[in-house]
């Protein structure tokens, strides 16, 4: 009881034995301080000081610290240290303790300042498409902060770097990044620094967008395939499916071009994605009937997953089996029908997006009898022509705006059909843009065989093209 401050008084007046008088606390100097500035000497004024006494800030949630140090200069007046390792939470403000040990308690009195901290991770935003892309789309994160005491806080951008990229705008307000980056040759990150102000308080973080330069994928396929997608957009995708063929036989229809399917705005996320591209069947030999498509037949297997969209097989020159169809042969009657959009088996991409038209029809005749032309993307096969010449296969269909003119045949176009044979010599249907020719030479003439980078359709007695994968963003 030593450090007890008391006067004893008789019951006739005169002193007696302790009464304790506990300290209050008037005010305090200064009433607040940064956490950079930590610590601070508070000058702290009242009554009932003693030399012993020690003083405790106590923080909004009950957190109790005791300053490292405290000076009596008189019994109305202790200088005390406010301790350093208080910011970062928000316990403003703070209460201060005196204890004689009898407490004397100024409630809400101190105020530690600290500086506004980020919720992002520094780094990396995020990868966006530039304008030259098939949509400027993308997906970013805000570099934001919060301010321990709940000041509203503000963002700039400073050095170094002081710009997000180019095309694009920062919000001082919430630190979003918004706009159409700017068209760049090759991959460009740009490095930046977004300041977060609360009040006097700043915090500084360095951030980084990458912005991807136009990307143009092609290849060729039968069956399954991938592709890994690193960023989210839209993208567009063309999926061919292989070509169809006629039979062995000179006279044969020709065969359908592959299933066409252009998707302009195709929503990816980071992944790998899977496709499956239907081969185009061979016909048998002698063929007779130019058979519908289906979208269907020689397509995505039911175990396949995580599929894009899945192209189709072109139409054989006697069976049912893809996109276009086949050509018919060797008897009157018409071509085989293409896209078949009540199947059941079809995408909904399919429907919305796909290409595929009819094969061509045979007018027989004696002696002759040429045969129809394979239905193309873009185009329906042409009827025979005639005693000695088969019907063009239907052309291809012409995605240059998109994927430009460096693939496909010519110039962009994709999936042409087959040309028709002719039983007793002449002239072969010619395959247009892309579809191999029809024979010229009667039985003993096979027609010439499809390229594989267009997944078109084969002419008479030859196999159609492989599938193809276009993909750009």
């Amino acid at each position: 009881m030593s450090n007890y401050k008391a006067i004893k008084y008789n019951f006739s007046g005169a002193a007696l034995t302790d009464i304790v008088v506990p300290p209050t606390i008037g005010s305090i100097l200064p009433t607040s301080s940064t956490e950079g500035n930590l610590p601070t000497a508070i000058t702290i004024t009242g009554s009932g000081f003693i030399s012993d006494s020690t003083v405790k800030f106590i923080g909004a949630s009950g957190t109790t610290i005791t300053a490292p140090s405290v000076t009596f200069n008189s019994a109305t007046e202790l200088v005390a240290t406010a301790p350093t390792g208080v910011g970062g939470v928000n316990e403003d403000p703070w209460d201060v303790l005196v204890e004689n040990p009898v407490q004397g308690q100024g409630d809400n009195l101190f105020t530690i300042d600290d500086n506004p901290i980020f919720t992002t991770a520094a780094g990396t935003l995020g990868s966006i498409i530039d304008s030259a892309r098939a949509a400027p789309a993308y997906t970013l994160a805000a570099a934001t902060a919060t301010d321990p005491e709940g000041v509203t806080v503000s963002y700039s951008l400073v050095a170094p770097g002081p710009a997000v990229s180019p095309g694009l705008s920062f919000d001082a307000t919430n630190a979003a990044i918004t706009g159409t980056a700017d068209a760049v040759g090759g991959d460009t990150t740009t490095t930046f620094t977004v300041r977060a102000t609360a009040g006097a308080q700043t915090a500084d973080r360095i951030f980084s967008i990458l912005v991807k330069a136009p990307v143009q994928t092609y290849f060729t396929v039968a069956g399954a395939a991938t592709e890994v997608i690193d960023f989210s957009a839209p993208i567009k995708i063309l999926v061919v499916g292989g070509g169809g063929s006629g039979d062995s036989q000179g006279h044969a229809g020709g065969g359908g071009g592959g299933g066409l399917i252009v998707h302009p705005s195709y929503s990816v996320t980071p992944q790998t994605y899977g496709y499956y591209i239907g081969a185009g069947g061979v016909a048998p030999s002698p063929s007779t009937n130019g058979e519908n498509s289906n979208w269907g037949i020689n397509s995505e297997p039911a175990s396949t997953t995580a599929t894009i969209l899945t192209g189709l097989g072109g139409g054989k020159g006697t069976s049912q089996d893809g996109g276009s169809g086949g050509g018919k042969s060797h008897s009157n009657g018409p071509g085989g029908l293409g896209v078949q959009t009540n199947s059941p088996l079809i995408s909904a991409d399919a429907k919305t997006y796909g290409f595929g038209n009819n094969g061509g029809s045979a007018p027989y005749s004696p002696g002759a009898h040429p045969s129809g032309g394979g239905g193309g993307a873009g185009a329906a096969g042409q009827a025979g022509q005639g005693g000695s010449t088969g019907g063009a296969g239907g052309g291809g269909k012409d995605v240059s705006t998109d994927f430009g003119t460096a693939q496909g045949s010519p110039g962009g176009h994709f999936a042409g059909g087959g040309g028709g044979g002719c039983h007793n010599g002449g002239s072969g249907g010619a395959g247009a843009n892309g579809g191999g020719n029809g024979a010229g030479t009667g039985n003993s003439g096979p027609g010439n065989p499809a390229s594989n980078i267009t997944g078109s359709g084969g002419g008479a007695g030859a196999v159609g093209g492989n599938g193809v994968i276009a993909i750009a963003y």
